[in-house]
């Protein structure tokens, strides 16, 4: 993925290559390939892939709503559909609940502080 993010798009299309060579003998996770073509900005085999990795039940695809490298196509309906698919919820709510996950640790901790006056 990170030769695709610094541009080198044919280095990261022989790694596409490779990996497809390789998954004949091993498993190779799609999520993976996904990762690299939306971050080469191929939308059309991004969501082919994700679609892979989803019927393959990817552990990766937990990490899909939140996954800076698809933040291009994060509000789209399509992405939006697969993540309702996938039951996750979108960035929008994981954020929203760890945000209330946090406020709720502080004031715990707050209330185990011995007091300070």
């Amino acid at each position: 993925m990170s030769l695709a993010l610094a541009g080198e798009k044919k280095e990261a299309l022989r790694v596409i290559r490779e990996l497809q060579g390789i998954s004949g003998k091993r498993y190779v996770s799609p999520y993976g390939v996904a990762q690299i073509y939306a971050a080469l900005n191929d939308k059309k085999q991004t969501y082919n892939w994700l679609e892979a990795a989803y019927r393959d039940r990817a552990v990766w695809m937990s990490y899909l709503a939140v996954d800076p490298v698809f933040d291009s196509i994060r509000s789209e309906d399509r992405f939006r559909r697969l993540l309702r698919r996938a039951g996750l919820p979108t960035a929008e709510k994981q954020f929203a609940l760890l945000n209330t996950m946090m406020r709720i640790e502080r004031r715990a901790s707050a209330l185990r502080a011995p007091n300070q006056n």
